[in-house]
């Protein structure tokens, strides 16, 4: 008798530890993000509207998103949460450029995968010139 509760005891220990949360990558849900709008390093001036337009899907229901244009490494000139619980989601924004230095920005699309905050990013490279 002792022999199996050894068994059970040693059959729950390997179950819990391949199921433990190290191993939760392994599960989460994949989605695609498809970006129509802006182009990679498209040339943004000063006052134009950067228009996002993008749709993120994925085989279970996602948990939103965020939108963040910023310069690289820098603070957010603009950020937008969207709570929203779907397989599909359209990503339509816009944002008007007040920068009138020339340099680089860049757009991040950040679906939210699930309710523990796993996320799925897009960054889109941009310029902008005078």
């Amino acid at each position: 008798m002792k022999s199996y509760r050894f068994i059970i005891v040693f059959i729950f220990s390997v179950f819990f530890i391949a199921c433990s949360r190290d191993n939760e990558e392994m599960f989460l849900p994949e989605a695609e993000i498809i970006v129509y709008a802006p182009s990679v390093n498209a040339i943004v001036h000063p006052g134009d509207t950067i228009y996002v337009d993008a749709v993120a899907t994925s085989s279970v229901t996602l948990h939103g998103y965020e939108l963040v244009i910023r310069k690289p490494g820098g603070s957010n000139l603009y950020f937008q949460h969207y709570h929203d619980h779907n397989a599909s989601l359209i990503i339509k924004d816009k944002w008007k450029n007040s920068l009138t230095q020339d340099g680089a920005l860049e757009l991040w699309i950040s679906v939210i995968l699930d309710h523990e905050d796993h996320r799925k990013n897009v960054i889109v490279p941009l310029q902008v010139h005078n």
